[in-house]
C-alpha cells in the first residue's frame, strides 16, 4: 500500500451528515462503479454468503459466514453476520 496516500489530507469540504441514529453521510459517496468494486469483492470472499442484514436498516446487504466455518458463536451479535453494506443514503457505508 502507498503510504503516501494514507497521510494526505482530505481535500474539499466535509460531507453533510444526519444528526440521527444511524448517523448517515448524505452526499459525497463513492462513484457506482467503485461500489460494484465493493460488492464484488465483499461477496467473493471465502466462505462469506451475502444476505439481507437481520441487525442493519432495510436493504443492508449482511456477509455472513457460513455455517459449516467453525465460529465462535458469542463474536456475533446475531447469527452469523460479521458486516454489512448500508443502501441508500449511506450507499457503500459498511461496518
Amino acid at each position: 500500500m502507498n503510504m503516501d496516500l494514507l497521510q494526505k489530507k482530505r481535500q474539499g469540504t466535509r460531507p453533510n451528515t444526519t444528526n440521527a441514529t444511524p448517523h448517515s453521510q448524505l452526499n459525497q459517496h463513492g462513484p457506482p462503479e467503485i461500489m460494484a468494486q465493493l460488492f464484488e469483492w465483499s461477496f467473493s470472499l471465502p466462505n462469506v454468503e451475502e444476505q439481507p442484514s437481520r441487525i442493519s436498516v432495510p436493504g443492508s446487504r449482511a456477509l455472513i459466514l457460513r455455517d459449516d466455518v467453525a465460529v465462535n458463536e458469542k463474536a456475533f451479535m446475531t447469527g452469523r453476520e460479521f458486516a454489512h453494506i448500508h443502501p441508500e443514503p449511506d450507499f457503500g457505508s459498511m461496518h
